[in-house]
């Protein structure tokens, strides 16, 4: 399934992008972007831009862990990628995000003790803000483009 997905990475021309959506109970984790807005929907899954020639499992780990210090491994993901699709306000294609979910029973699982990840773990150039948060409530705080995730992950 992964080859599929490096394949049309290496031909796309649109920006592409990996993350990992985890949910733990009935809640997903979420990060918020330093330079955006509290008031519009800024919110999304830790993600970030896939290397030329890395594989999307791997850029998604790798960025969750620069975002937010959290370290899983691939076996810790579920096995089968997703994709959110960005389109801009013609219609094309903007970007694409791949993404792995994860869903785990204890915080403690990703070194987490309490639902919001600790200031000092966040790449705080980048993210200022990271914690859980319920699937119901983060309709009205994530990006339109990764909607999709909340109605998968319900």
């Amino acid at each position: 399934m992964l080859s599929n997905f490096n394949t049309f990475i290496n031909e796309s021309k649109i920006k592409n992008t990996a993350g990992v959506a985890i949910k733990w109970q009935d809640k997903l984790l979420v990060v918020h972007p330093t330079n955006a807005s509290w008031k519009n929907s800024a919110f999304g899954i830790p993600k970030g831009g896939i290397e030329k020639g890395e594989d999307p499992i791997i850029a998604a780990i790798r960025e969750l862990r620069e975002e937010t210090g959290i370290e899983v491994k691939e076996s810790d993901l579920d096995s089968t990628p997703y994709t959110a699709t960005n389109y801009g306000e013609s219609g094309n294609v903007k970007s694409q995000l791949i993404y792995f979910t994860m869903t785990i029973q204890d915080l403690s699982e990703i070194g987490l003790t309490r639902p919001v990840v600790p200031k000092e773990w966040l790449q705080l150039e980048e993210i200022n803000w990271a914690g859980f948060v319920r699937i119901d409530e983060a309709y009205a705080k994530m990006h339109r483009a990764q909607i999709i995730i909340l109605d998968r992950l319900r």
